[in-house]
């Protein structure tokens, strides 16, 4: 089991079936290609507890937990799925995390 993976809180796969992402308790939410199951890469991140894709399978979409004393609120992040790269942040969030 790698370090850092925890527990997995969500799976989802890509509208077209070519990702497949997971997030939960670990630093790091993972994503495969499904075409070759190969490893694409990470994001690092706490308490990711939802995750989706975009009906386009461009973006992915985490919910993330807020911090300790951030009073429950947490964050709806946006990422380009083929980089990675975070596109945009919504926060705060609170009670539908």
């Amino acid at each position: 089991r790698p370090s850092g993976l925890g527990e997995i809180a969500a799976l989802a796969w890509s509208p077209d079936g070519r990702w497949l992402v997971s997030a939960g308790s670990g630093s790091f939410v993972r994503l495969w290609k499904t075409d070759d199951w190969t490893y694409h890469g990470f994001i690092p991140v706490r308490q990711a507890v939802q995750a989706a894709f975009t009906p386009d399978s461009r973006q992915i979409v985490l919910a993330i937990n807020g911090e300790a004393g951030s009073r429950g609120h947490g964050e709806v992040r946006v990422y380009e799925t083929v980089t990675l790269a975070r596109q945009r942040t919504i926060a705060p969030v609170s009670a539908c995390l």
